[in-house]
């Protein structure tokens, strides 16, 4: 079920050298690694799939973002003070990032399309974004899904 344990946390923690924000933890050990409808999947640092594995996943984005000249992102990479930190994938080759200023409680998201060439921020927590979009109630091409507003 790759759910986590406080040692494997902890280990984690030191690994990315930040907290990581209390309802991710959460998620992770209620619900292990999954998704919901193939859309999107949640990075999980205890996944056995190398795909969905959030420290297996976290170079390999960096460098495609970083290369990309199709990205435009106006804010810094993790693991640069405030930087964005993939925590969630889709099938379209959309991406959400915390932005890791302040506090891990309070990080903000951003996605991205597939393309890289928009975002959208979204002021909550990882859960509560994932309750509204799940319930229909989140802004419009999240992950292609959502009500046009």
């Amino acid at each position: 079920m790759d759910v986590g344990t406080a040692s494997g946390w902890a280990r984690v923690e030191f690994e990315f050298g930040t907290a990581l924000s209390g309802d991710y933890k959460w998620l992770i050990d209620t619900y292990g690694t999954g998704h919901s409808c193939d859309l999107p999947v949640v990075l999980n640092p205890f996944a056995m799939a190398e795909g969905r594995n959030l420290l297996a996943q976290m170079k390999p984005l960096l460098a495609h973002n970083r290369s990309s000249p199709t990205y435009r992102r106006p804010f810094l990479h993790f693991p640069e003070p405030g930087g964005l930190l993939a925590v969630a994938q889709d099938l379209n080759a959309g991406s959400l990032f915390w932005l890791t200023a302040g506090d891990a409680g309070n990080w903000a998201l951003f996605h991205y399309d597939g393309g890289g060439r928009r975002h959208q921020a979204h002021p909550t927590t990882l859960v509560e974004f994932l309750v509204a979009w799940i319930g229909g109630r989140s802004p419009e091409s999240f992950f292609g899904v959502g009500n046009s507003q």
